[in-house]
């Protein structure tokens, strides 16, 4: 609500909008913006700030359109403060998991805390608050999930989704026949700041091993089919993260984690 005040007397039609000018600046080369046509009620003008406006301090002010005569009103004795309306987006610690693991839904957040935020899993909608721009929450689905982010808010209102709004965690299942596999294979070092060997103890001379390296996103870094006990893979030019290792030998299959630093 913006109060204001009128002498004399208006032509017919007339209508009062609300304009805002930045109090950067030296009087002589400020420009006012108008911010639209408000709802004129006893004693004052109510109308809203378009998310438009950078946040920083205002002076308003109430100009009389008045045809073909517009009477410009006298600027606020105070500054009116603009607060960025709040934004969200979300990632994922890992877009691939095992059964029975747990991912890290990472969020980040932009304007003045506390937020409010709303997320979905496709079945249940989920809500926490916080006072910290960046917020984890710890999951744990038993199969392939979405996860979608739906509102955010703060003391300013309702803000908006930015960027990423929704995240796809692959839930692998770990089968008997992974298991067999999995006692000869060994991946080292873990965690790596860039090369890791890959050793496997078994004989390759009549099926070669498929190696697959899928990234953070889900994406395949690098994909190997070797007949040697141990293959090297190079991490340096690769980004931090979580990184799922698939080794393939014929119809059996196991994984390993390595954490890129």
């Amino acid at each position: 609500m913006v109060p204001f005040s009128t002498t004399g007397e208006f032509v017919s039609g007339n209508a009062f909008t609300v304009e805002i000018a930045s109090a950067v600046g030296d009087s002589a080369s400020r420009k006012y913006t108008p911010i639209g046509n408000g709802v004129v009620q006893s004693g004052g003008i109510s109308t809203s700030i378009p998310g438009t406006f950078a946040s920083g301090q205002y002076y308003v002010r109430v100009i009389a359109l008045n045809a073909p005569y517009p009477i410009l009103g006298t600027r606020s004795p105070t500054l009116l403060t603009v607060r960025a309306a709040p934004t969200a987006s979300i990632s994922a610690s890992s877009n691939v998991i095992f059964n029975g693991q747990s991912v890290e839904l990472n969020f980040a957040l932009t304007g003045e805390a506390p937020w409010t935020v709303t997320y979905s899993n496709g079945t249940q909608v989920a809500a926490f608050g916080t006072n910290s721009n960046v917020f984890s929450a710890t999951v744990t689905p038993n199969t392939t999930t979405t996860y979608k982010l739906l509102t955010v808010s703060n003391g300013c209102g309702s803000g908006k989704i930015e960027g990423v709004d929704t995240v796809r965690v692959r839930v692998d299942v770990l089968t008997a026949e992974e298991d067999l596999l999995s006692n000869s294979v060994k991946v080292y070092p873990v965690p790596t700041d860039g090369t890791v060997t890959v050793d496997i103890d078994l004989s390759l001379q009549k099926e070669a091993a498929q190696l697959q390296l899928v990234g953070p996103n889900g994406a395949i870094f690098e994909q190997v089919t070797t007949k040697k006990r141990q293959t090297q893979l190079d991490l340096n030019k690769e980004p931090a993260g979580t990184y799922l290792l698939h080794i393939t030998i014929g119809d059996r299959s196991t994984v390993r984690k390595i954490l890129k630093l």
